[in-house]
């Protein structure tokens, strides 16, 4: 018999789970200030852990707002 035939238990899906306004402004206070822009950025853009990391100042054109990316 094989393996591959095997029913697997269904998945739960649970559905995502966003910090509240208020939540969100008691763990931006609890910050060292170093931190708090980053994860004030993290909180409202939603982006991964590597990009929001891999943010440096040099890579930022703050006259047009954009982010340059001219790593390959």
């Amino acid at each position: 018999m094989s393996p591959c035939s095997i029913d697997l238990p269904p998945i739960a899906v649970k559905p995502p789970q966003w910090f509240t306004p208020d939540q969100t402004q008691s763990i931006l206070d609890a910050l060292a200030p170093a931190w708090r822009t980053m994860c004030l950025l993290g909180f409202y853009t939603g982006p991964r852990w590597g990009e929001l990391f891999g943010l440096h100042r040099h890579r930022i054109d703050t006259r047009r707002s954009e982010r340059l990316d001219c790593r390959s």
